[in-house]
């Protein structure tokens, strides 16, 4: 009689108990340390078609990685170090010519990037140093050509000193003016664009524009750094500098 007491107590018991959750022990082992990817991994589409294949080491992205369309042509193949993006990337066509190959360096664009048309010759190049562009683009016709022209960056002065004690400087691109910025400072290294070491020109009409007020009898004379940048029809940033020589008198 004493037995079935205790198994009856027990019984009552189990509801208090409903916090606790029992697992088989592989099962909560593998919950809390899940395995590092390590190697070659591929991925595949629901409909079965090849997706992606991706070297890793102990988790991180090491070596070369692929994507591909669900056709299973290659779309994108980039190089990895560590988790970083390091070497030549490409993005292909569905042809298979390379449409874009950009060299990095720690996840950062760092050498030429280049870009092709669907015949496989060049559209444009420029170099870039830690992600900023330089001011070396060149770009080309289809038959591998290279423009003979790009936009120049230029000057006009307004000099209303005498009517109304202001002298103006107007600065435009002579093509694609409408997509330009301006701005006043150096090239790194005399050919790197970075925005975050320069002051942006004020804009009126599409022109960066600076106005000068001299007192009456002052003199200003100093050489002052012109940067310009515009997007061309083809998306691509070409730069151009200049040194403006003010020597104004109020």
């Amino acid at each position: 009689m004493r037995s079935y007491i205790i198994i009856f107590s027990l019984l009552l018991l189990l509801p208090a108990c409903d916090r606790l959750t029992w697992l088989p022990s592989e099962q909560t082992q593998e919950a809390a340390t899940p395995r590092k990817k390590d190697g070659l991994v591929v991925n595949k589409r629901k409909d079965g078609s090849l997706y992606s294949e991706i070297n890793y080491k102990d988790g991180i992205k090491h070596g070369l990685a692929k994507s591909y369309s669900k056709s299973g042509k290659i779309q994108n193949e980039i190089i990895y170090e560590q988790g970083y993006k390091n070497g030549v990337s490409k993005i292909y066509y569905d042809n298979g010519e390379v449409r874009r190959s950009t060299t990095y360096k720690l996840d950062r664009k760092n050498g030429p990037l280049m870009s092709y048309f669907t015949n496989g010759n060049l559209s444009s190049s420029v170099t870039y140093k830690d992600d900023m562009p330089g001011n070396d683009l060149k770009e080309y016709v289809k038959s591998g050509k290279e423009l003979s022209t790009y936009p120049e960056l230029k000057y006009q002065v307004v000099d209303r000193l005498m009517q109304t004690g202001e002298y103006t400087v107007k600065f435009y691109f002579t093509k694609d003016n409408n997509r330009a910025e301006f701005y006043i400072g150096e090239l790194i290294d005399g050919k790197y664009f970075d925005r975050s070491t320069l002051e942006q020109m004020p804009e009126v009409n599409a022109q960066g524009v600076l106005t000068f007020k001299p007192g009456p009898g002052q003199f200003a004379m100093k050489k002052i750094p012109v940067i310009g940048k515009v997007k061309t029809k083809r998306g691509n940033y070409l730069i151009r500098n200049l040194v403006f020589n003010l020597a104004i008198e109020g």
